[in-house]
């Protein structure tokens, strides 16, 4: 009978042992699934609390060169203020006119060198942004990315 004793008293604590086990397990379990949701569907991060940029994209434009080749390119111009893709777009015809006609007065010799490029990069920038200044807008271009920029025989 000792040990029927024995067995009796081993099993209630056993039992809490085992209440304890389960409960730590179903903790665990929910919590990966809690930090898996997190991170799937989450809030999406921010780079350091700035808003992304904002670019407004133009045509691709085809420029005749003052020596007869031709040069295709596509620029992106970055915005200031990310509200102002709206009234910016509006104007985008222009702005493409505008940039069309700065690319028939580039020196291809420029464009071959990277300084050449940023040079006609800041040009095209300050274009825009007379105009836009012109037309009484408030969005500024801070920048001009090129897409595609060949120049074709």
């Amino acid at each position: 009978m000792p040990d029927t004793q024995r067995s009796a008293k081993a099993t209630p604590a056993r039992k809490g042992t085992d209440l304890r086990l389960a409960l730590g397990i179903g903790a665990l379990v929910l919590s990966t699934a809690a930090a898996a949701w997190w991170f799937t569907r989450g809030p999406e991060p921010t780079a350091s609390g700035r808003p992304l940029p904002v670019y407004l994209g133009l045509d691709t434009v085809i420029s005749q060169l003052d020596d007869g080749q031709r040069l295709r390119f596509q620029v992106a111009l970055r915005l200031q203020d990310p509200k102002a893709l709206e009234t910016v777009t509006a104007h985008a015809p222009a702005l493409t006119m505008m940039v069309q006609d700065l690319g028939q007065h580039v020196d291809p010799e420029e464009l071959q060198s990277p300084e050449g490029i940023e040079d006609f990069s800041r040009s095209i920038r300050s274009s825009v942004n007379n105009y836009l200044r012109r037309q009484q807008l408030e969005p500024r271009v801070t920048s001009v990315a090129f897409s595609e920029l060949v120049r074709m025989q």
